[in-house]
C-alpha cells in the first residue's frame, strides 16, 4: 500500500502543473483593466448621492481609469493593444481622456492597423452592450461621430508622429 501511495504521489510531482504563459498572463492582465477601466468610468457617471465623500468617490474612479490606462500602456500584449483601441467606444473627457489619446498616440505603429480596422458603429453597440451588462448609465458611451472623430484623430497623430505632453 505504501508503494502505491508513494508512486502515486511521485508520479503528481513529476507531471508538470498547467502554466500560464507570459501571453496569456498580459491577454487577462488587459481584461482586467478594461473591468477596472469600465467599473470606474460606471461610478464617474452614476448618480452619486451629494453627501460628503462624493468628491473623493470621483477622484478615487479616475484615478482608478487613469492606472488602467497605465497598465494597458505598460503591457506589450495585442490584446492590451485591441482594449486601448476600444476604449475610445467611451465618452472621455479631461484627464482621463487626454491620458489614453495620448497612451494610443505613445503605442504608435504598433496600434496603428488596430485603429485602422475599428468601426465606430460597432464600438458604439459594444459599449451599449457592456453598460447594460453593467446596469450602469448609457451616457458613458460616445456617440458614433464622435468615436469616429477620436479615431480619426489618433490615426493622423499618429501618422504625423506627434508627441504627447506628460
Amino acid at each position: 500500500m505504501f508503494k502505491i501511495l508513494s508512486a502515486m504521489v511521485l508520479a503528481a510531482l513529476l507531471v508538470p502543473l498547467p502554466s500560464y504563459s507570459e501571453e496569456n498572463e498580459n491577454y487577462y492582465r488587459a481584461e482586467f483593466a478594461k473591468s477596472v477601466f469600465v467599473d470606474s468610468l460606471l461610478t464617474l457617471y452614476s448618480n452619486i448621492p451629494p453627501f460628503d465623500d462624493r468628491t473623493r468617490i470621483q477622484q478615487s474612479s479616475s484615478n482608478a481609469a487613469s492606472l488602467a490606462i497605465q497598465s494597458l500602456e505598460a503591457n506589450p500584449s495585442p490584446k492590451a493593444l485591441t482594449v486601448l483601441a476600444e476604449l475610445n467606444m467611451f465618452d472621455l473627457d479631461g484627464a482621463v481622456g487626454e491620458e489614453h489619446d495620448c497612451a494610443v498616440v505613445r503605442k504608435g505603429k504598433k496600434i496603428l492597423p488596430i485603429l485602422k480596422k475599428q468601426k465606430a458603429k460597432n464600438l458604439k453597440l459594444a459599449c451599449d452592450k457592456e453598460v447594460t451588462k453593467n446596469n450602469g448609465s448609457h451616457k458613458i458611451c460616445a456617440p458614433t461621430n464622435t468615436i469616429e472623430r477620436h479615431l480619426r484623430d489618433q490615426i493622423s497623430a499618429i501618422a504625423q508622429g506627434q508627441k504627447c505632453d506628460d
